[in-house]
């Protein structure tokens, strides 16, 4: 677990820019746009995001797994194949859906926004996927080499270069220029990742050059044995919130998924963050272990630890503060999304626990039940939500997520119980044990007591007992010398 921390440490500093970078442009977009122009650019977010998963069709991942194993080897000349080979792969997937949608961007307008008038958007987000398409290879490498600190400076200039387009463009343009923006930052990260590449990483790497390896069979048959199974993967992905995010404008209206954006936006907040840095740290390491079976279920339970430990006190403090959150965040105009988060927030929980569970899958290449899993996981959110809208209205779109991805921290569990050999330690049990009732006690104290400092208060409790009974004696000592190191360092 200590392992782990010192990634998230290591990663601090990039996860604060993604965190001033959303909370920025949610309050601009908010500010200058309301919820019937912030639900017109959440999907046209959604889209650029869908494009861009499905076109990189899981080299992102399938390339820092083979990066990293390479790496281990210094088998530079397979690296440099695999760099040169995924470029041209990427740039020719790339070009082919951008022409498509320029190609249909009316009816993909329909279907995404609701009417066909948005037809430009669409060719715009397209145009910004080719770009974050030739930027994914770059943090694929990146992360491959673990080199967590270029990453983290790429990221950190990225961000505010992106934000401060955002703002110009959002106020001279409107609409049309949050849209543009989505290209506008796509394009800067790609300049700055190549930029940082090539101060920071090559340097130490003079080895390894996206254009000093060759198109190679082999490189491709390798990326190819990721492409498939996680190409299914993202589009089920991408698709789902795509789908579900349209239904939200049919059946209520763009007010109605504005108002759930805000719900949405918080949560991928935290959501990314964890994902982003299981990734960057999971995947590499577990495919460093392939063939240690203890070892990787030792760091599956880190994963686990660290999500218990650290983010159910971070949601029931922001449930508690949820007024206070959506005024900072947004504007007065969205304050009713604050009676959709205990749904959300409670499903987050499962969410991220099933990301730290399901990342040995891809090193162990069990790619048909992680399109199973996604693919159950979406069509049984959809379905609950649409049964529930009738009769609880914006909120049901939150219960079914919370049921949807309480069903499934099971079925994962169990699969790599009885595939992978995989066991909650005794440890975690306890945890879970502890855990329980101080959760329950937090969310529902933060969601019905009516008076904000109240509840403010009893959630601060709650969190002071849950960091004295939660961690172990060992885990608090290690946490107190960091923090002792951390502050003598300042």
């Amino acid at each position: 677990m200590s392992e782990l921390l010192r990634s998230f440490s290591l990663l601090n500093i990039r996860n604060i820019a993604i965190l001033l970078f959303s909370v920025a442009r949610a309050k601009i977009l908010a500010v200058l746009l309301g919820p019937a122009g912030l639900s017109i650019v959440s999907q046209a977010v959604n889209l650029h995001n869908f494009l861009w998963s499905t076109s990189t069709a899981g080299t992102n991942r399938g390339s820092t797994i083979l990066v990293a194993h390479y790496a281990a080897e210094r088998d530079f000349s397979r690296i440099n194949n695999i760099l040169f080979t995924g470029f041209l792969f990427l740039t020719i997937t790339g070009t082919m859906v951008t022409v498509g949608c320029a190609v249909f961007a009316g009816q993909i307008s329909a279907f995404i926004f609701g009417s066909q008038k948005y037809a430009h958007f669409v060719m715009i987000v397209a145009a910004a996927s080719w770009f974050a398409i030739q930027h994914s290879l770059i943090v694929s490498l990146l992360r491959g080499l673990l080199k967590i600190s270029a990453y983290t400076i790429s990221s950190v200039l990225g961000y505010l270069l992106t934000i401060v387009s955002i703002f110009i463009l959002v106020y001279f343009f409107g609409l049309a220029g949050a849209v543009i923006s989505i290209l506008a930052g796509q394009m800067i990260n790609l300049l700055v990742g190549v930029l940082v590449l090539r101060k920071y990483a090559l340097k130490q790497w003079p080895e390894i050059g996206f254009f000093r390896g060759k198109a190679s069979k082999i490189a491709l048959l390798q990326i190819l044995n990721y492409i498939g199974p996680l190409l299914i993967h993202q589009i089920i992905l991408g698709g789902g919130i795509l789908i579900l995010r349209s239904e939200i404008i049919r059946r209520l209206g763009e007010d109605a998924n504005g108002v759930y954006q805000v719900v949405w936006g918080i949560s991928m907040i935290y959501i990314t963050l964890f994902n982003d840095t299981f990734n960057s740290y999971l995947l590499p390491k577990i495919s460093s272990h392939l063939n240690n079976v203890k070892e990787v279920i030792r760091i599956q339970n880190a994963a686990i630890r660290i999500c218990l430990i650290l983010l159910a006190p971070f949601l029931i403090i922001l449930l508690s503060m949820r007024e206070f959150l959506i005024l900072i965040l947004y504007s007065r105009e969205f304050l009713v999304a604050g009676s959709l988060m205990i749904w959300q927030f409670s499903g987050d929980i499962f969410a991220v626990l099933i990301i730290g569970i399901n990342a040995a899958l891809i090193p162990h290449k069990k790619f048909a039940f992680l399109i199973f899993e996604e693919g159950l996981k979406w069509g049984v959110w959809i379905s609950l939500s649409l049964l529930l809208v009738p009769k609880f209205g914006l909120a049901g779109i939150p219960m079914g997520y919370f049921v949807t991805n309480g069903i499934g921290v099971g079925i994962c569990i169990l699969y790599q119980y009885r595939v992978m050999g995989f066991r909650i330690s005794q440890e975690n049990l306890r945890l879970i044990a502890k855990l329980l009732p101080l959760a329950a006690i937090g969310f529902l104290s933060a969601e019905l007591i009516s008076f904000i400092w109240l509840r403010i208060l009893v959630s601060v409790v709650v969190i002071f007992l849950m960091s004295i009974w939660l961690p172990t004696k060992t885990e608090k000592q290690k946490a107190f010398s960091w923090l002792i190191s951390f502050l003598s360092k300042k």
